[in-house]
């Protein structure tokens, strides 16, 4: 048993994002808290949909974590981090002090020991007004460099004044947020002060400590190469997930990560199958008859959790998304990568990926010309595959267990300095 142990448990929080990269990253780090005896409990924006995902943990105790309750509209498309926090509940600072004070509550109920967040604005900023030791992962999307002006869409030329504009809102939601917690919390004066002065989405994070799971190479953003957070990306297979072998088929073997929900990717099908690839795509969300009509292109899909240490050794080439695990997991193998995004954190991985040459990307599933171009350069161009070649032999000694590890001496590491006597060890 770890020296650093406590009966009070690390409490572990994940409340957006809707895909399962969250859990993939999650999930080990759980792991290794368990095998280490440390207490745990998960508090999350769905417990019916993650609860079962943890099913092999029944000590492992999934809680509902407080939301806004009041449904926020908004007419435009979300360009900048200030935007993403005021659509998670910021925007309304008398409903984010409502929010607030019931984390305040919960976490008074459970007492932890550390707070470990993912995707959670609102529990970030709960734990630094509350006074909890606390640790934020994520990728670069999920913790922007700290430089005002970031955006997701750099691409355009005419987003700044967007990005300003957004930036402003928040910062006036937070100075309300800030006032109308201050006869809450007169205990917190001098935290609540802070958090009147940390007006961005860059100056909350940098009130705690994070951990920036992914390689410089695979930021969202450009920042400074040399900081000290980035760990590394982390994969991880979920529970149940089953060994899958080649088809006995000739032809460059594409392994395919995506979702199958309708029928926009027969062109795709059709360029790959002009080039005698053996495909064989993942699709665990995928609807059944999409996943079918993929089948009607000689297509194999598994619509169940597979192990991709037992494929994606063997693979030529990979098309996914654009999610960071499987992205990362695709380079650390060596294998060129196509992209195709369907929300907004992917499609800048993809653009970034693009302009670094280390990644093509399909921007237009309709157009017939263009994908075969796209699937000519992922089969074929000889830059693209040592782009990936010289990532894979860079991080040849890389395991994601490294950046886990990490995590949880960082998260124990804080439980041990506030133990009683912890000086004197």
């Amino acid at each position: 048993m770890d020296a650093s142990v406590t009966s009070r448990p690390v409490l572990v929080v994940w409340e957006h994002g809707g895909n399962l990269g969250h859990v993939a990253r999650l999930l080990p780090i759980v792991d290794e808290l368990l095998r280490r005896g440390q207490r745990v409990v998960l508090a999350v924006g769905q417990p019916s949909a993650v609860g079962p995902l943890f099913a092999h943990h029944p000590q492992v105790k999934v809680l509902q974590l407080p939301q806004v309750v009041v449904p926020l509209t908004f007419s435009n498309a979300a360009v900048c981090p200030a935007d993403i926090w005021l659509r998670c509940g910021f925007a309304s600072p008398p409903h984010a002090k409502v929010c607030a004070m019931q984390w305040v509550v919960l976490f008074e109920d459970l007492d932890p020991a550390v707070v470990l967040v993912d995707a959670s604005p609102m529990a970030l900023y709960a734990t630094y007004l509350a006074g909890i030791p606390c640790l934020v992962v994520g990728h670069g999307f999920e913790l922007p460099p700290l430089m005002p002006g970031q955006n997701f869409t750099p691409w355009e030329s005419d987003i700044s004044a967007r990005t300003e504009y957004s930036e402003l809102v928040l910062k006036s939601a937070l100075i309300g947020l800030a006032n109308a917690l201050m006869p809450e919390m007169p205990s917190a004066s001098t935290r609540v002060t802070r958090l009147r002065e940390a007006t961005s989405v860059g100056a909350l994070l940098e009130l705690v400590p994070h951990a920036l799971c992914a390689w410089t190479e695979l930021d969202h953003f450009d920042r400074d190469k040399d900081t000290s957070y980035f760990l590394g990306p982390i994969w991880n297979s979920l529970p149940h997930a089953q060994p899958l072998v080649w088809p006995d088929k000739p032809g460059a073997k594409v392994l395919c990560y995506i979702g199958l929900v309708d029928k926009s990717l027969d062109l795709l099908w059709q360029a790959l199958q002009n080039f005698g690839a053996n495909v064989v795509v993942l699709s665990p969300a995928g609807h059944d008859w999409a996943c079918e009509a993929a089948r009607g292109w000689g297509i194999v899909v598994s619509q169940q959790p597979v192990l991709l240490e037992s494929i994606l050794p063997g693979c030529d080439a990979v098309i996914g998304h654009g999610g960071m695990g499987f992205t990362s997991m695709a380079l650390h193998a060596g294998k060129p990568v196509m992209l195709l995004p369907t929300q907004l954190e992917q499609g800048l991985l993809a653009y970034q990926l693009g302009r670094r040459g280390l990644a093509v990307n399909i921007t237009n599933c309709l157009d017939k010309a263009h994908i075969k171009t796209r699937v000519t350069q992922l089969l074929q161009d000889a830059a693209l595959s040592q782009r990936a070649k010289e990532i894979s032999m860079r991080y040849a000694d890389f395991s994601p267990k490294q950046p886990v590890e990490l995590i949880v001496n960082k998260l124990l590491g804080t439980i041990t300095a506030t133990l009683p006597n912890s000086s004197m060890e």
